[in-house]
């Protein structure tokens, strides 16, 4: 976190001369009020021209006191909320750098939790080292000058026993911050859940999994409100513990004063300044040992964020060449891949697609179909072996070209929150409204999109807008639109209608003309007219062929498009 610090360094200087400043006047207001109770004794012969100089000079210090304290906490503010806001940003754009492996292994909840309180708690952490340590610091030591200057034995006392303050606090924040650790990963934990929770309410309450998923989340909750509470308690320790030290020298250091004064080795005047140095003294103590206990927090956030933004970044491809394919043929040479590096997805998979070949992958469930796409999008890399895209190894080009070669519509449809037209044009952003119009008539969308009321540009705000059919069809209509090279389709009429289906595979079919076609199939009836069916099994290739071959074999193929039948699944 030294980068963000040392970037605004001449900020935090400014700051810290602000405290300084905003310190050294505050501690001079009692010195100058001490001198003048000493010109009015005795009150018979007062110097009303001294006293009026004393509050000349005492409205000077509380002038520049205001504007110090004013300039400090703007400076403060500022600083802390630009900081706060490039954390953020570098956190964000480091997720976008992440590899999929990153996210794929951690609850979004946590990370979310990072990217918006643990920043909220680190920076409130440092407002408060801005705001509070350096001009508690500078009380201390300017104050300690000033008393022993007045009488050293009254200085000494305050001195042996402040220490008690830090010793005490420096105790109780030593020992919390185990727990402030671990109550800000329980509340990363719970956001998890919480994300985990309300995103999968339909299925929660489909399967009556509502009161597990309660204690589930009342199990966590408790463990967060245990530990909080212990942190809470005994931080709250510290201001109470070192206020009644710094209460218990205000009073040694009244009675010692008081008595020197009988003795007339110490100044009424003196003793006032003392008295308000006294408690002065203690304030800085109290601020730094919150500030001590907050930190705690502080720096469990900022080890959080830490960490994620030295995670590892996906292999950089800069330099690459940009991909410009003659021919959209594909080929996977002895290909290995494993997520956890233990238990292999794929083993030594070859295949080639020729251009404008369609081309299924069917086989049951973690066969690795999905995993393969993954391979050829670049979202993982495979351990061992080649994948190759009209003759160039994907490796050697960058990724951006590389994806633009390719559209996708998965059985999970993905719209933002933004506009239908906005939705429909992110893959090419200059088509013409007539081509848009077009697509949508082919793929049946316009029936839905001219019932709302703004159209296109209608804003898809909720998932309540749009039914999943829908949101599917806009998918397929936004693929139409860009018009890619190569085609990925995974079940991408699995949300739409019998009736609808029949026309928009008419419109897939018009769209996968002369292009080359994956398509990941569960329903084997929605695959029967591909050029190549590829069978696979444990991350290999078993059978391939057309879907008559594939029959006649009586294989593999046969065994799983004939069960769907017996199951009446058409």
């Amino acid at each position: 976190m030294k980068r963000y610090l040392t970037k605004h360094a001449l900020a935090l200087i400014l700051i810290v001369l602000c405290s300084c400043a905003s310190a050294l006047v505050r501690i001079l207001i009692p010195l100058i009020v001490g001198k003048a109770i000493d010109s009015m004794m005795p009150i018979a012969n007062l110097d009303f021209a001294l006293i009026k100089d004393y509050l000349k000079q005492l409205a000077l210090c509380a002038a520049v006191y205001s504007l110090s304290q004013w300039l400090s906490g703007q400076l403060s503010n500022r600083t802390v909320f630009t900081i706060t806001r490039e954390i953020r940003n570098d956190l964000f754009a480091r997720l976008q750098q992440l590899p999929l492996s990153y996210l794929d292994s951690h609850l979004h909840g946590q990370t979310i939790n990072i990217l918006i309180s643990d920043v909220e708690q680190f920076c409130d952490g440092l407002l408060l080292i801005s705001g509070s340590l350096f001009g508690g610091i500078i009380t201390i030591l300017t104050i300690l000058i000033f008393m022993f200057r007045l009488n050293g034995s009254i200085a000494l006392t305050v001195v042996l026993l402040t220490p008690l303050s830090l010793l005490i606090a420096r105790f109780i924040a030593r020992n919390t911050h185990s727990l402030f650790t671990s109550q800000s990963d329980l509340k990363g934990k719970l956001n998890g859940l919480s994300d985990e929770f309300i995103t999968s309410q339909k299925r929660i309450r489909t399967f009556n999994y509502h009161k597990e998923a309660q204690q589930r989340f009342d199990a966590v909750n408790e463990q967060l409100r245990q530990c909080s509470t212990k942190a809470i308690f005994f931080s709250s320790l510290v201001n109470p513990s070192t206020r009644l030290i710094n209460n218990a020298i205000y009073a040694l250091t009244g009675l010692q004063g008081a008595l020197m004064c009988l003795n007339g080795t110490l100044t009424v005047g003196a003793l006032s300044v003392f008295l308000s140095y006294a408690g002065e003294f203690g304030k800085p103590f109290n601020d730094i040992s919150s500030v001590l206990s907050e930190l705690q927090s502080c720096r469990a956030s900022g080890a959080k964020i830490e960490a994620l933004l030295s995670e590892p970044l996906e292999s950089r491809d800069d330099s690459a060449e940009q991909l410009d394919p003659a021919s959209s043929a594909i080929s996977f040479e002895d290909i290995h891949f494993s997520y956890d590096k233990i238990k292999p997805i794929i083993a030594g998979l070859s295949l080639n697609i020729r251009d404008g070949e369609r081309v299924a992958l069917v086989g049951t469930t973690g066969c690795g179909k999905t995993t393969l796409i993954n391979l050829l999008l670049r979202f993982y890399d495979p351990d061992k072996g080649t994948i190759r895209l009209d003759g160039t190894d994907i490796t050697a080009v960058s990724r951006a070209s590389l994806r633009s070669c390719f559209g996708m519509v998965l059985q999970d449809s993905w719209v933002k929150q933004s506009t239908i037209r906005e939705n429909l044009i992110i893959g090419n952003p200059a088509v013409s409204q007539q081509r848009i119009d077009e697509i949508c008539a082919i793929t049946h969308c316009d029936s839905f999109i001219r019932r709302m009321k703004d159209g296109y540009e209608t804003v898809i705000a909720d998932d309540n807008v749009l039914s999943a059919g829908q949101k599917q069809l806009l998918s397929i209509a936004r693929v139409m639109i860009a018009d890619p090279r190569i085609l990925i389709l995974d079940e991408a009429t699995s949300n739409i209608d019998t009736r609808t289906e029949i026309n928009v595979q008419k419109a897939l079919e018009a769209l996968m003309e002369n292009k080359t076609s994956l398509i990941v199939a569960h329903r084997l009836s929605t695959i029967v007219n591909c050029d190549r069916i590829v069978v696979m099994d444990k991350g290999q290739i078993i059978e391939q062929g057309s879907h008559k071959q594939l029959l006649a074999q009586r294989g593999f193929y046969y065994t799983l498009y004939n069960s769907q039948f017996r199951h009446g699944n058409f």
